[in-house]
């Protein structure tokens, strides 16, 4: 890879960027939940309670274990289709710093969907891969170089190469988005996008890791994107032309 890649990526990036902000709605709760913070929320009012209630004597490591599973199952159940989108689902997670709270947030749609952590949530389908997590720091550009470190890291856990450009805020350091470019173990390009953006007028901030496996594009990946697209507000297809990509796939 050379450097021109994240060049013309960050240049597409700042080209495709407008208001930079969500252009998705408060999303509807699953019946019988309480509704929680949506990747375009970032108002005090949507945190809401552990939707798996959490109990607060469960000290023992066994009694931690089960809630712990109990939490995760309750999270399971209330993913599905978003009402919206054709390709996307609409997921739950724990807050990381605050876990007595539930946010909901938007990633590709799985048949047979299976959360693997309560902290987090994560999907991949049609080579987009798109992870969620919350975090607190003093700024969305703070919190993206949170991101980036931890991310690289893995990259460089995993033995691989990767570039990564500077992070770009928006709108008074309330959004940033940082890209990096690698090649995996199979030697197939993967574009990532760190998204950062503000919840709770400050207080937290969504970390979102958008992943574009390039290799794994197909016909449905050109139908997915515009969802995408729609719920981080960025003109992803138009960076690097992915649509040559996808047609070459």
């Amino acid at each position: 890879m050379k450097r021109l890649l994240l060049s013309i990526l960050t240049l597409g990036l700042i080209l495709s960027m407008t208001a930079c902000t969500n252009k998705v709605g408060k999303a509807p709760s699953p019946a019988g939940s309480t509704p929680s913070s949506t990747q375009s929320d970032d108002s005090d009012d949507t945190d809401k309670e552990n939707a798996a209630n959490k109990s607060d004597d469960s000290t023992a490591a066994g009694n931690e274990d089960a809630t712990e599973d109990s939490i995760l199952a309750s999270l399971q159940s209330m993913y599905g289709k978003a009402p919206e989108y054709e390709y996307m689902a609409l997921g739950y997670y724990q807050d990381l710093f605050r876990p007595d709270m539930v946010r909901d947030g938007y990633v590709p749609y799985e048949e047979n969907y299976v959360q693997e952590r309560t902290d987090s949530l994560q999907g991949k389908a049609h080579g987009i891969s798109i992870r969620l997590h919350m975090t607190e720091a003093n700024g969305a550009t703070a919190a993206n170089e949170e991101l980036k470190q931890d991310y690289v890291k893995q990259l460089e856990e995993r033995g691989l190469v990767y570039e990564t450009d500077e992070i770009t805020s928006y709108d008074n350091d309330t959004l940033a988005i940082c890209p990096v470019a690698y090649m995996d173990e199979n030697e197939h390009p993967v574009i990532t996008f760190l998204y950062t953006d503000i919840r709770d007028n400050g207080a937290a901030y969504m970390c979102a890791e958008i992943e574009f496996h390039t290799a794994e594009f197909d016909d449905v990946t050109t139908l997915m994107l515009p969802e995408v697209e729609d719920v981080f507000a960025v003109n992803f297809s138009g960076i690097l032309g992915f649509e040559k990509l996808i047609d070459e796939n």
